[in-house]
């Protein structure tokens, strides 16, 4: 899905960036991970030894005297040992982290808007119904159906058929079905779509399994000449990975971002550590004495040599006497 998000001309001004565009159509050579792509985030995860703490929400930041942070957390609702650390890094966007930062950061990340997304998965023995896609009777209805939301009366962005699987009640098989909406779709639609078999009617239940969840999927994308800052205090020890997505929203660039302020981190550590050893010098070896450098002589001075009259002129300061001048 691109985005979900309404493309308006206004005086011949795309409302929206002409990179996001591409970066939504630019689906050749797309690979995807057996399994779900969730499972290279996992492996970076694995890979970096970090300590991982799954449902827990972190709700205060506090800044101490000597620099570190102080971080409160809850797990399930209760209570967590406050924790310190050098330097942090927020990871989703703050509008939605409901956590209290102290001190405030001195540039704050502004509200952005996003979209609200409806993604709603369930399954059915039945498959989707071509008349629901002004299709003819023995046609058979596409994988994937994308709609154009405000050109047209439909209720949703996509649906998807995900995969064909066994009911772990039943023994047989049915499908996966999910799909991308704007507001939450009612059972009635939902079974409206899928083709009316009497013989599953009789059965089986029409939706076997549903689950359905809103989530602030994607930033809105008007064109825009400033973007949040990704240090947000004067030290560099609060760093902020989000401002990406008011930019370009994917994982991929989301954990570039997280590479390059991982870079910025380790090159400030590494800035301290060459400061410390510049103002820290008992360390250091006594350098050796340096031997004097002998003084050079003076040059004796040359004399002046007395001006020569030329022959043949008659002066008195020629004489005759020892051919003395």
């Amino acid at each position: 899905m691109g985005w979900c998000q309404i493309l308006k001309i206004q005086k011949v001004l795309l409302i929206s960036f002409s990179l996001e565009a591409m970066v939504c159509m630019a689906t050749d050579g797309a690979m995807q991970v057996r399994g779900g792509n969730w499972q290279i985030f996992e492996g970076m995860l694995k890979a970096s030894g970090a300590n991982v703490l799954l449902n827990t929400s972190v709700f205060s930041i506090q800044r101490q005297p000597n620099s570190t942070y102080t971080l409160e957390a809850s797990f399930s609702s209760e209570a967590v040992a406050p924790s310190n650390y050098d330097t942090i890094i927020l990871a989703a966007p703050l509008q939605f982290a409901d956590l209290t930062l102290t001190p405030p950061p001195i540039n704050p990340p502004p509200k952005i808007p996003y979209v609200d997304l409806h993604v709603t998965l369930f399954t059915s023995p039945r498959r989707l119904a071509p008349q629901a896609f002004n299709l003819e009777t023995a046609e058979q209805v596409p994988t994937t159906v994308l709609t154009v939301p405000g050109a047209s009366p439909h209720k949703y962005f996509s649906i998807s058929t995900i995969r064909t699987l066994t009911s772990p009640h039943t023994g047989e098989g049915e499908y996966l079905y999910k799909i991308f909406s704007p507001r939450r779709l009612s059972i009635s639609w939902i079974e409206s779509i899928l083709l009316s078999e009497p013989k599953d009617a009789e059965s089986k239940g029409v939706i076997t399994w549903i689950y359905e969840k809103l989530w602030q999927s994607y930033p809105y994308l008007p064109p825009r000449v400033t973007f949040e800052d990704i240090q947000l205090d004067r030290e560099g020890k609060v760093w902020y990975t989000s401002g990406i997505e008011s930019f370009i929203s994917t994982m991929e660039t989301s954990s570039l971002m997280g590479m390059n302020v991982a870079r910025l981190i380790v090159d400030g550590w590494d800035g301290e550590e060459g400061a410390d050893r510049v103002h820290d010098m008992s360390d250091l070896p006594s350098l050796p004495d340096v031997p004097e450098i002998p003084k050079i002589p003076k040059i004796p001075k040359i004399p002046k040599v007395p001006e020569v009259t030329p022959v043949g002129t008659q002066d008195s300061s020629i004489s005759n006497d020892d051919n003395e001048l």
